[in-house]
């Protein structure tokens, strides 16, 4: 029994150089994709840390120009009236209760809200609230961006 050879011929072997070559491009490609797909979530990511807390400084801010007010206020002894008064514009009272919101340029939003201690006591301030909201539609990015 004669047993049957098995030859390649250069046509074969440049048809598999072709194929390997053709996968590895494809390779590449996909690599380039989610590269660039790491890269847009990075920057995404950074702008809104940096978003985030920058409404957490400007909150901080808006506390301790509140601070300043409550400080006087309940040195001078005064009625609530002149406290409502003298809040800082974007400021709401209700009862013990202060609220504000700050904002982000991506929609984001900081539900803000402390209460008012009693005259003469430490701390003046008390956060109740300190929440970071982002409804959907308000984030910055378009929809086609999150599919």
């Amino acid at each position: 029994m004669r047993r049957g050879e098995f030859h390649i011929g250069p046509g074969a072997t440049s048809l598999i150089l072709v194929l390997v070559v053709l996968c590895m491009s494809a390779l590449g490609m996909l690599g380039l994709v989610n590269a660039r797909g790491d890269i847009r979530l990075s920057q995404r990511s950074i702008a809104v840390v940096e978003g985030v807390s920058g409404m957490y400084d400007q909150s901080e801010r808006s506390l301790a120009a509140l601070d300043a007010v409550v400080a006087k206020w309940q040195a001078s002894g005064a009625d609530e009236a002149a406290l409502l008064e003298s809040l800082p514009e974007k400021m709401t009272l209700d009862g013990d209760l202060v609220y504000w919101e700050e904002t982000s340029s991506l929609g984001q939003r900081l539900q803000c809200s402390v209460r008012i201690g009693q005259a003469g006591q430490l701390p003046r301030l008390t956060w109740t609230k300190h929440v970071v909201v982002a409804e959907a539609g308000q984030n910055g990015m378009d929809d086609d961006e999150w599919n």
